[in-house]
């Protein structure tokens, strides 16, 4: 028994034209693409919303974009360009400046987040990020932050947590930032 393909009956030459026809009708029928900027960050220090924004933009679970600024904000940081923000913008483009960075002596709670944010998928459903300077731990070697960094929780209306650990890089002691606990695990 033969098993006839119905293409076989087609010329090659049939069959490339209607692909050709289908992918011209299907580009032709999509809406123009364009981009629009929703917000505009500033340039020349001082910056209170922020500048160079950094990492990924997320979209929260209420349906607005979070994300961070590595410079500017409301306070000046060590080196007088701002410690960073953690910022919100709706939709149509409205940014809100949920926290400033550097805001505590020493710039403890961190500064220059240079990485974007991530959102709980549980719970209270609050942002997490990290800083590249900051914290309660100096560096060794010194670097030009006033400390290693820090890694933060944030609350969608902008409650900062302080760091969730330090590494205090000399002792390789893991301890949280508040207190230190009477038993420290070692990080090896």
């Amino acid at each position: 028994m033969k098993i006839v393909d119905p293409l076989d009956k087609l010329r090659w030459w049939k069959i490339a034209y209607t692909v050709v026809a289908l992918c011209a009708a299907t580009a032709t029928g999509l809406p123009a693409q364009t981009l629009t900027a929703l917000y505009s960050f500033c340039g020349p220090a001082p910056c209170p919303q922020g500048r160079y924004a950094s990492g990924a933009l997320v979209q929260g679970t209420d349906g607005y974009g979070y994300g961070t600024t590595g410079l500017g904000g409301a306070n000046p940081a060590p080196v007088g360009y701002g410690g960073g923000t953690v910022f919100k913008i709706t939709p149509s483009g409205k940014l809100t400046t949920l926290y400033s960075f550097c805001s505590q002596s020493g710039c403890t709670d961190g500064e220059y987040p240079l990485g974007g944010l991530v959102q709980a998928s549980a719970g209270d459903h609050d942002f997490y990020g990290t800083t590249a300077g900051g914290g309660a731990n100096p560096c060794s070697p010194p670097l030009a932050f006033s400390g290693c960094g820090t890694i933060f929780k944030i609350s969608p209306s902008g409650t900062l947590t302080k760091s969730v650990r330090h590494k205090s890089e000399e002792s390789g002691l893991i301890r949280p930032p508040e207190t230190a606990p009477s038993n420290p695990r070692t990080s090896r």
